[in-house]
């Protein structure tokens, strides 16, 4: 596989191979070649994170290395556009955040390791910068660890995007509906049916078909996750756990329209 130097703080070069590559969630793991035990950045937890509390981040801006900057959690689970595509989930921060910091630490108080930085707003930083949350960073390298790839899950349904509702707002989003589910699947066990409309995956509000897929990949295999659903004017609840996607399971028949959820 490829190979890397990565530099340290007191100067020395190491060699890295990669273990893997997540090229959707933009980020990858290296293992370096020593013997030696480095110090590192214990991981904390992003799903805890407050609106205002500190953030530190630190990277190489402009090839200025091993620059430390300050901010605030300006905001968690912002979605924004970049280019042709919608990136989902981030945490936002007003740490100085520039080019060369992609890839570097964003830590709270307590060195804790809360997040990835990597985008910016623009070519320069304006207070606005963008991490990766550390819980699904940790999911993306346990994986690739572990498998050389990250796992997909498979709840088999497929959903489309609904128009928006009469009244609402121009630029307001319809919701998801579901279209197709698989007899057998996760999703047929836990009673979910074509026709529902799905409000909520573990308490995020998918506003389109292409963030209820990237919900959905997000969820830990294994674990249950909760989908709220509207079905005939009520609230229903469903309880599902996505399975790894078996190569019998890809080569199913696509669905009919929509977006197929594995």
């Amino acid at each position: 596989g490829a190979r890397f130097r990565v530099g340290l703080l007191d100067g020395r070069e190491l060699l890295a191979k990669v273990v893997g590559t997540d090229p959707s969630s933009d980020l990858a793991v290296l293992k370096l070649d020593t013997r030696e035990k480095l110090p590192f950045a214990p991981m904390g937890r992003s799903d805890e994170l407050l609106i205002g509390e500190t953030a530190i981040a630190i990277g190489n801006p402009f090839g200025l290395g091993h620059t430390v900057t300050t901010g605030v959690v300006s905001a968690v689970h912002r979605n924004f556009k970049a280019e042709d595509r919608t990136l989902f989930d981030f945490i936002q921060t007003d740490a100085s955040i520039n080019p060369g910091n992609s890839g570097g630490a964003l830590l709270d108080l307590d060195g804790r390791l809360i997040g990835v930085n990597t985008a910016i707003l623009g070519e320069r930083s304006a207070g606005i910068g963008f991490a990766i949350p550390i819980d699904r960073a940790r999911r993306v390298a346990e994986d690739l660890i572990a498998h050389g790839e990250v796992r997909e899950g498979y709840l088999g349904l497929s959903v489309r995007d609904l128009p928006p509702r009469e009244g609402a707002a121009e630029d307001a989003s319809g919701g998801v509906q579901v279209t197709e589910v698989d007899p057998g699947s996760p999703a047929a066990r836990a009673g979910i049916q074509r026709g529902d409309r799905v409000e909520a995956v573990n308490g995020h509000a998918p506003q389109s078909a292409e963030e209820f897929r990237f919900r959905v990949r997000d969820l830990d295999l294994g674990a249950a996750a909760r989908l709220e659903l509207i079905r005939g004017g009520r609230r229903v609840e469903a309880s599902l756990t996505a399975v790894e996607l078996s190569p019998a399971m890809a080569l199913a028949r696509p669905p009919k329209g929509g977006l197929w959820v594995l």
